[in-house]
């Protein structure tokens, strides 16, 4: 049983210089299972995705499949998970339900018989969110001296606590865009000829929804009025162009979890990290 928790060239006449090549010791994290899953307050289904480590010299994303996936409450309650897709496993639509004060954990068994459990966590009180709204700003391009126009969002929120609160934000952003050019015409196969499209505009406007690959989180002691930045959005992309709307999910979450998610966002943000993509 394992506990898992939640080319450049420089030519120098008489100054030669080397490099030294660096080769990380990862094989050992190669082939490891890798768990995506949430459980909030609000009525499920419930996702938890299963996937495994690849070799960095052969990436590629592996599904694990044919897996038992258990989510407990400390009250005796659980539910079996099914898996819809590959690698993909839900609870049923009138399934177990996350409730404020409860504890839950997560089982897996994998096809190969290894087995892995998570500690019970605490679902904390929700906290609402108060307003989330975009000020005009300039912001510069990582590793460039370039300032683009904008608008930076921000999300305030209140507590009544006097002790750590932890926030995690999951912002998801729509905006409708016009397409690069208009159908002016299509092929009429039984005619064998081009002819014109009837509706030139008919896919011209589009829209598009997709969640926005950062971290946002943040601890707060003692403090009732909280502001904190999230996404930028620059002018010189289509998202503005038109219509822009940006939801947020708000979540407090453990001090583990906290830990977690502020680790992997300084690594990922340190301007000379190795791991950076």
């Amino acid at each position: 049983m394992k506990k898992i928790i939640i080319y450049i060239f420089a030519a120098m006449l008489f100054f030669p210089t080397c490099i030294e090549p660096f080769n990380p010791d990862i094989a050992e994290y190669d082939n490891l299972l890798v768990v995506d899953g949430l459980i909030s307050d609000q009525a499920g289904p419930y996702t938890v995705k299963l996937s495994k480590t690849s070799s960095i010299e052969k990436p590629e994303f592996l599904f694990e499949t044919g897996a038992q996936v258990i989510i407990y409450d400390n009250l005796g309650n659980s539910e079996i998970l099914t898996e819809t897709g590959t690698g993909i496993y839900k609870t049923s639509e009138e399934g177990i339900r996350g409730i404020t004060g409860r504890k839950y954990k997560l089982y897996i068994k994998t096809y190969d018989n290894k087995e892995y459990e998570s500690n019970y966590v605490k679902l904390l009180e929700p906290i609402d969110i108060d307003t989330v709204y975009g000020n005009f700003d300039l912001q510069q391009t990582f590793g460039s001296d370039i300032f683009h126009e904008g608008y930076q969002f921000y999300i305030k929120t209140q507590s009544n606590s006097n002790s750590t609160i932890n926030f995690l934000w999951e912002p998801v952003e729509t905006y409708e865009y016009n397409a690069e050019f208009q159908i002016e015409e299509y092929y009429d196969v039984a005619a064998q000829s081009f002819r014109p499209y009837p509706n030139p505009r008919e896919f011209y406007t589009c829209y598009r929804t997709s969640s926005i690959n950062d971290i946002f989180v943040l601890q707060v002691n003692d403090i009732n009025n909280i502001q904190s930045p999230l996404c930028f959005v620059s002018a010189d992309t289509k998202k503005l162009s038109i219509k822009y709307s940006l939801l947020v999910n708000q979540y407090t979450i453990s001090d583990t979890t906290f830990n977690y998610w502020n680790n992997l966002k300084k690594i990922l943000s340190h301007e000379n990290s190795f791991y950076n993509i």
